[in-house]
């Protein structure tokens, strides 16, 4: 029994060195394959035959699947049904389930059972007696397919096979990468063959010359048809210098432009593909010249240096020969110009005086002025118009005057008016501005044109601002109806009071002497209104108006005035709040009491329920505002040229203003609140303290909210500033 063990185990020692001499003489073949053979479908079949011729694998088949994993290449060998099931799969796009696996891992796949790892493959089936050895084919980084083997299980030798079969699988992959890479060289060298080619054909039947040189400017290339251009063959032009074939002016533009290539190549500021362009004029052989047009750049070697010149020079000579005429018959064209430009100068001369003196007269027109032609087209708008209408001359010249206007109703108006023909029509038109209550007033007048032959030409329609003109008249009515209401007032009661005087003899000595001090007190107010007149009329012509200046206690007189008021009436209080020392101005002292007579004036009427109005002094030292005074730059401004001024207030609790009415205070004429006719006043009390207080080289301005009061605020410079603090009386 123990010698029949042994003896088995010999012959299976000696049936597996078999084994392994066949397939390391498979090994051989498929090495002497790889040497011979380039092409890549001959080599996957030559290698699964020789698999398959040495009887020792039932099938072998190889499959090169693309990015997407479908075959792109395979080859198959084996006799029985197994190897066209397999035909069939790789025809298909697919590769088998072993072969994904093997496909996905580097490890070599060796499957004994193939029922359960290969459920449903149809080589699966017919090959349940052999063991599948399927594995990648990896070279440099590359996998290109995976080779797979059928071997009968009672051959299969488990440790040694496999290594062999991956050594082999190496080998495969790199022939394989081998012929991939003689493949890319032998495309890479029919592209470069093709592109000198494609240059050769090109730089011998181009009509430009195509030229190379070194970096001492002498020819290491240039294309034949250099000789049609300056007769030198290209043999003759590699052997001649720059100097030889360029004018000596070429010559030097052409070493000028290379010193300033070289300069910004060492500067560092290099361009690769920087071009230069030049027109140089060559030397042919037989001595005469031709022009040329050079388009050149550098050529760098591997390491990027500058190692050559390259360009492509084209005949324009023609060109050049074709600006030389055209410069001659220019300057003759000139010749001729300057001539006739000079006969034309002097035969406008006369219509650019007139049309000049035209344009001075239409620019010094206050007016707008349009003139439109026989179909009521702009043909003519100065500024004033464009001003006047919203519209600019060149928007709307040559269009008809009903269109280029944007305001329906002046359209209409002006059609209406054109359409007439005729001179001396006008209208008046109200202009819609930012102040929809004060709209500007605009008046049209049209006047005809007529040509020499007399006949209809066109229209001139002049406008005018007629705004100002409007105001004034309204202005003049308005106080045409105030003063006849301000002076019929005192004149009805001093007519009165003196009409019972004369016919009554038994009035009483008490009642005499009422009647006589209301004749007194409605006198002084008949003079207060013209004075108010006379003042403003002497204050805007400058005329008997003076200012007599002399040093004056601010203080006093505000305590004067102030006292006076205090007799007048009972239901105020006055409230006097000034720095302790007095301080001493340059006034004229009459008109200061006129401005504090005014302002409280005011203060007192229009407080008709009483209340206090309080009097305040502060000094404003070197321009410094207090918090609660507005407008500060106005201020600044106003005093600029003031060491120090003195702030007068005065605040009462009266009916306020609106910040319109704050705006129109010191109007001629504008009173606050018109619609109470118990407050008596020309509105001219706040113009006068304006101008008063500006003559004194100060400033006045009003803060006001309306139900709460008003305080009116005026600063006129000092002599000397002193005071310790405030002190009320």
């Amino acid at each position: 029994m123990k010698f029949r063990n042994e003896n088995t185990m010999l012959t299976e020692k000696t049936e597996g060195t078999r084994q392994l001499r066949s397939l390391l003489s498979t090994i051989r073949n498929i090495n002497k394959l790889i040497i011979r053979e380039r092409e890549t479908d001959r080599f996957l079949q030559g290698i699964c035959d020789n698999f398959v011729e040495s009887r020792e694998f039932s099938y072998a088949w190889i499959a090169l699947p693309d990015n997407s994993g479908a075959p792109v290449s395979f080859a198959v060998a084996g006799p029985g049904e197994e190897c066209l099931a397999i035909k069939e799969i790789l025809k298909s796009g697919e590769l088998p389930s072993c072969g994904k696996k093997a496909l996905a891992q580097s490890e070599i796949v060796v499957i004994e059972d193939p029922s359960p790892t290969c459920a449903g493959c149809p080589v699966a089936e017919k090959v349940v007696d052999n063991v599948a050895v399927i594995v990648r084919l990896e070279s440099h980084g590359n996998v290109f397919g995976v080779l797979a083997l059928s071997i009968p299980k009672d051959k299969f030798i488990e440790k040694e096979e496999p290594a062999l079969l991956k050594e082999i699988a190496d080998d495969i992959a790199f022939a394989l990468h081998a012929m991939e890479t003689e493949k890319k060289r032998k495309a890479a060298e029919e592209s470069l063959r093709q592109s000198k080619e494609k240059y050769r054909l090109l730089a011998e039947n181009t009509s430009d010359v195509i030229w190379v040189t070194d970096m001492d400017l002498r020819f290491t290339y240039i294309s034949p048809s250099v000789e049609s251009h300056i007769d030198y063959t290209p043999e003759e032009m590699m052997s001649l210098t720059i100097d030889r074939i360029l004018t000596p002016g070429s010559l030097e533009v052409a070493y000028r432009a290379f010193e300033e290539e070289k300069d910004i190549e060492a500067s560092g500021l290099q361009y690769p593909f920087r071009t230069r362009l030049l027109e140089l004029e060559l030397i042919r052989k037989d001595g005469s010249t031709a022009w040329t047009e050079v388009k050149m750049s550098p050529v760098r070697d591997p390491e990027g240096r500058w190692s050559s010149i390259q360009g492509v020079a084209r005949d324009i000579t023609e060109r050049k020969q074709a600006e030389k005429r055209i410069k001659k018959h220019s300057e003759k064209l000139e010749r001729m110009v300057k001539e006739r430009t000079s006969e034309i100068r002097r035969s406008l001369y006369d219509t650019e005086e007139a049309r000049d003196r035209m344009d001075g007269i239409l620019k010094s027109v206050a007016d707008g002025l349009i003139v439109t032609d026989i179909y009521n087209r702009i043909i003519l708008m100065n500024r004033a118009a464009e001003d006047l209408l919203g519209v600019r001359f060149s928007e709307v010249i040559d269009r008809p005057i009903e269109v280029a206007l944007h305001d329906e109703t002046l359209r209409e108006l002006l059609k209406t008016t054109l359409e007439r023909r005729g001179t001396g029509h006008q209208f008046d038109y109200e202009l819609q501005g930012e102040d929809p209550e004060h709209p500007g007033i605009l008046r049209a007048r049209t006047s005809i044109i007529e040509g020499k032959d007399s006949k209809y030409s066109g229209v001139i329609i002049i406008l005018s601002d007629v705004t100002l003109e409007r105001e004034l008249d309204r202005m003049k009515s308005e106080f045409i109806s105030m003063a006849a209401h301000e002076l019929r007032n005192p004149l009805t009661s001093i007519m009165g009071y003196s009409e019972l005087l004369m016919i009554r003899d038994d009035i009483k000595e008490e009642e005499r002497k009422k009647y006589i001090s209301n004749i007194n007190k409605q006198s002084v107010i008949l003079a207060e209104i013209i004075n108010d007149l006379l003042d403003v009329s002497r204050i805007e012509s400058g005329k008997g108006f003076t200012l007599n200046k002399v040093p004056s206690d601010m203080f006093h007189i505000i305590r004067e005035v102030t006292s006076s008021f205090q007799l007048q009436t009972d239901k105020h209080t006055f409230d006097i709040i000034l720095p302790e020392e007095p301080v001493e101005v340059m006034l004229d002292r009459e008109k200061m009491e006129q401005v504090l007579g005014n302002i409280l004036s005011n203060a007192v009427k229009y407080s008709p329920e009483g209340g206090a109005i309080r009097l305040s002094a502060k000094k404003l030292l070197d321009f410094g505002i207090g918090d609660s005074e507005p407008e500060e730059d106005e201020k600044e401004s106003a005093f600029r040229a003031l060491h120090s001024a003195l702030e007068i207030s005065i605040a009462d609790q009266g009916i306020g203003m609106t910040p319109d009415q704050v705006q129109k205070i010191f109007d001629k004429f504008y009173r606050a609140d018109t619609s109470n006719t118990t407050i008596s006043g020309t509105g001219l009390g706040m113009s006068i303290v304006k101008q008063l207080i500006e003559a004194h080289d100060g400033k006045v301005w009003v803060e006001s909210k309306l139900g709460k009061g008003t305080t009116v605020r005026f600063a006129i410079p000092v002599r000397v500033q002193q005071g310790r603090g405030p002190v009320q009386s």
